[in-house]
């Protein structure tokens, strides 16, 4: 009801990343009941089984995407899917922090890439909402550190080094 009464109903559409699928279904439901159209869109990481259950394969982000269907995920509530790669997802969450100030987990790098996607086509005076799931307070020692994003593909060099200079004193 939050998310409805907060947008004066004028929600056009939903994005959360799919855990154990108890918010997006939740919520999504609720919204479907208040109006049809609401859009429901799940975020979901690249391998996931959710979103390509014939692609599964490893990814790194966490907390999203599984490799079974929980009991709690109604998967008829999601209208549409967008997978968002791990170099995306990770780099989005490091954004999020480095230009908002919100500390956020890699699974709100994923729904924040999605919602970016779903918004590109929308007119002006769509109405998007996108969960941010986590914290990246449980993350310290893997999104916020270059050496384990380095060693794992996540990390452009060029990028780094950027990051560097512009937080370098004088």
């Amino acid at each position: 009801p939050e998310i409805w009464e907060a947008t004066d109903g004028r929600i056009t559409h939903f994005v959360s990343s799919v855990g154990t699928g108890g918010t997006v279904t939740g919520a999504g439901r609720y919204l479907k009941e208040q109006n049809a159209n609401v859009v429901i869109v799940g975020a979901d990481p690249e391998g996931s089984i959710y979103s390509e259950p014939e692609n599964m394969h490893p990814y790194l982000v966490e907390g999203i995407g599984q490799d079974f269907w929980p009991s709690a995920f109604d998967p008829e509530i999601i209208d549409r899917w967008v997978t968002v790669s791990d170099h995306d997802s990770y780099g989005m969450a490091r954004r999020i922090a480095r230009d908002e100030g919100m500390l956020v987990g890699s699974s709100t790098g994923t729904a924040m890439c999605a919602a970016l996607v779903v918004a590109a086509d929308l007119p002006e005076d769509a109405v998007v909402v996108v969960v941010f799931c986590d914290t990246g307070r449980n993350y310290l020692s893997k999104l916020y550190n270059e050496d384990w994003l380095r060693e794992n593909g996540l990390l452009d060099e060029t990028t780094a080094a950027i990051a560097a200079s512009e937080n370098r004193p004088g």
